[in-house]
């Protein structure tokens, strides 16, 4: 569901990513998931958690069909969610409003695939945030020596463009298709493809931590469920590829952070 792991019990667990699409099949019933999303710029000489004028970025998915292999669903991304007097309400709400899909496939009962885009039919001219097509993989390794479940590791890897095709040093399949590739309101992009993994910790049915590779960043989080159907995922970006993926100092780290709920 999103980026979270769900359960055999319908249980929603935490996230195992940020940007990165999870590869599984989709839960098994129709679902309506909110979430916003966002990460401080960290202006030059300001403080870790200085606001960065924006108003965070929203995401809808609906499951509408499913069976017990596959399931296909829509997305809806918002890029401003907020106008008014305050810092980050100086653009127009539903600015940026864009739309998807998703379709993935069971491929083992711990293995799965999942072919989909997000901002990818775009409404206006406002969205900043990638045409991100993706292909991905996600794969589940228990330990088989032990009755418990927990903790256990998930690996995710795959290809898409947009943010997951930001690096210049792994960019390939460069195309003008569907106008570009949707990352800068002031500068046309091509649509180009670019590699991108995760390495994610379960380590219960509410709590989570992750490696994220997203061909825009290097990322650190951890996820958590303090309520059902509630999940909480934040972290540190500790390299981008504007800078050739230089580690930051602790004066550059920014911070990410997302709110998801299922209905």
């Amino acid at each position: 569901m999103n980026r979270s792991i769900v359960f055999p019990n319908r249980k929603i667990g935490p996230d195992i990513s940020f940007l990165v699409p999870v590869g599984f099949k989709s839960i098994s019933e129709n679902f309506l998931d909110i979430s916003i999303r966002g990460w401080n710029r960290r202006p030059k000489n300001s403080n870790l958690f200085q606001w960065n004028g924006g108003d965070a970025v929203g995401q809808m998915f609906y499951n509408f069909f499913y069976n017990e292999k596959s399931s296909l669903g829509v997305n809806l991304g918002v890029r401003s969610l907020y106008k008014g007097d305050l810092e980050g309400g100086s653009t127009s709400f539903g600015e940026g409003l864009s739309s998807g899909f998703r379709w993935d496939y069971k491929l083992g009962d711990l293995m799965g695939l999942a072919i989909g885009a997000e901002q990818l039919f775009q409404f206006d001219d406002k969205t900043d945030t990638g045409r991100d097509i993706y292909v991905a993989i996600s794969k589940a390794f228990l330990n088989t020596k032990t009755d418990k479940l927990f903790p256990f590791l998930v690996l995710t890897g795959g290809v898409g463009t947009g943010y997951f095709a930001l690096w210049d040093k792994t960019k390939f399949g460069c195309t003008d298709l569907f106008d570009g590739a949707a990352v800068d309101l002031h500068k046309y992009h091509r649509l180009c493809w670019g590699p991108f993994g995760t390495f994610s910790w379960v380590i219960n049915e509410k709590l989570s931590t992750f490696f994220e590779y997203n061909n825009y960043s290097f990322m650190l989080g951890a996820s958590v469920v303090p309520l059902e159907r509630l999940r909480f995922t934040a972290g540190a970006t500790i390299a981008e590829s504007f800078d050739d993926y230089k580690i930051k100092n602790l004066d550059e780290i920014r911070l990410f952070g997302r709110f998801s709920f299922a209905f």
